[in-house]
């Protein structure tokens, strides 16, 4: 995990993502590489794409799931949704203790998994921090020839990902 916040993370990205390539967090996320890169081993027909932003909207106003399904040439008459999180984020207390756990192979113990857990996130309600709004515009600015490439490549519409004037 990484123990920088956003804004910084991103303002030392380029000396960072040397040591770990997984620090590379704009560039892992300009999706028309990995789009690319797929189409080269399967054809566009055996794609099918769905934005983060479709998927979250309520159920009665998405068409998301008759989309995938129909694609999957799956019946969607046993599906059933279920509107609940499973995953929130929360900022954990003491992000250096699932490193040590990890390090000293302990996190495989139920017990240190729940003690972790009880440690780190009991009580705490408040996810990671929100992206300041210079920084909002600069990675805008920074992904928007990207974007373009991806919205003609995957032949969807991406102005939800446009900046908010």
């Amino acid at each position: 995990a990484d123990r920088l916040s956003f804004k910084p993370a991103i303002e030392k990205e380029d000396e960072r993502k040397l040591k770990n390539i997984f620090l590379a967090y704009r560039e892992r996320s300009i999706y028309y590489k990995q789009v690319e890169h797929f189409l080269k081993y399967f054809p566009k027909e055996q794609m099918h794409y769905i934005l983060f932003e479709e998927l979250v909207k309520p159920y009665e106003e998405n068409k998301v799931f008759p989309e995938l399904f129909k694609f999957l040439n799956v019946e969607i008459d046993h599906f059933e949704y279920k509107d609940e999180i499973k995953n929130k984020t929360l900022k954990p207390r003491f992000p250096l203790s699932y490193f040590w756990a990890r390090k000293l192979n302990m996190y495989q113990y139920g017990a240190v998994q729940r003690l972790l857990s009880i440690m780190n996130f009991k009580g705490r309600k408040k996810a990671f921090d929100p992206i300041p709004n210079d920084m909002k515009l600069e990675l805008y600015d920074f992904f928007k020839s990207h974007n373009e490439k991806l919205s003609e490549l995957i032949r969807k519409d991406l102005s939800i990902w446009e900046a908010k004037k």
